[in-house]
């Protein structure tokens, strides 16, 4: 009897191994999400940071900030984490333009009077 037990809990050991081992991979599975570094598809525009909170979406914080100081960006790349200490982050990225896509033209401020009498 306790040679059978340990043949079953043998095999157990064995079976729970092979698919663990079968689940893991070296291979990246996104291929195709490579970003194409010869530049054939987008336009540089520049560097942005930003600092932001622990709990904060900072990826969309990181790309309104490219927006608001490069109106045409589309996306950020590159992305760093520059400062992390206790709840405080500094990330910063690369603000492209995807060629192709129409750009955006920079709204011309409204210009206002400081010492308006109103």
């Amino acid at each position: 009897m306790k040679m059978m037990k340990r043949i079953f809990i043998g095999l157990a050991v064995a079976a729970l191994v092979s698919v663990l081992a079968a689940c893991s991979t070296t291979a990246l599975g996104y291929e195709h999400a490579a970003f194409p570094a010869d530049g054939s598809t987008y336009q540089v525009l520049g560097r942005v940071t930003v600092q932001f909170k622990e709990g904060q979406a900072a990826y969309y914080k990181l790309v309104e900030a490219a927006q608001a100081q490069y109106p045409d960006a589309d996306d950020v790349v590159n992305i760093m984490v520059d400062i992390r200490n206790e709840s405080k982050y500094i990330l910063s990225g690369i603000a492209i333009h995807y060629k192709g896509k129409p750009v955006q033209q920079a709204a011309e401020p409204e210009a206002t009077a400081v010492n308006d009498p109103k």
